[in-house]
């Protein structure tokens, strides 16, 4: 069973509120991130923000990223702490970071899967619809050609009649 979630965002300094509907079955507890998230075909902009800790050399930790579903490798070695993906398509991703410090050990990779569902008119249902809809067009195409044919050759078939006629007269 999935939670439907509004989350505001207000805007102190216009005074007006956003609305956003988020889908998710819970938290992870510590981290607070959502698990089995759900995000509509139009939430396809999305920045994932990631830390390490090192209590020696903070300042040396380096990243490296990669969007399955999206991405064939792992991005460039960076310190940057963000990744942003913009007009993602539909379907199933996991978000993937791993950190090296120091000590030149990379981490265990972090993943976090999450799908981005299609719009109404990419359904299997809407789908079918069209493919319903085309066969209905062609079949219908089909019927009105045969029956200007067949009746363009019940004319000539009367004109080839009268022709015999006139031709034994």
């Amino acid at each position: 069973r999935y939670w439907k979630r509004k989350i505001q965002k207000s805007k102190r300094k216009y005074n007006y509120s956003d609305s956003i509907d988020i889908i998710y079955s819970s938290v992870e507890p510590f981290f607070n991130y959502p698990k089995n998230l759900i995000l509509k075909h139009y939430q396809n902009h999305l920045t994932f923000n990631y830390i390490a800790t090192e209590w020696l050399a903070p300042h040396k930790i380096k990243y490296t990223y990669k969007l399955e579903g999206l991405d064939n490798k792992w991005s460039e070695i960076t310190t940057d702490i963000k990744a942003d993906y913009r007009g993602l398509d539909y379907g199933n991703y996991t978000f993937k970071v791993a950190a090296v410090g120091e000590s030149q050990e990379w981490s265990k990779p972090f993943k976090y899967t999450f799908t981005i569902i299609p719009p109404w008119y990419h359904t299997w249902w809407a789908r079918t619809l069209y493919g319903l809809a085309g066969f209905l067009l062609i079949f219908t195409f089909i019927r009105s050609r045969t029956a200007k044919l067949k009746k363009r050759q019940a004319e000539l078939e009367q004109e080839v009649q009268l022709a015999t006629e006139e031709i034994k007269e």
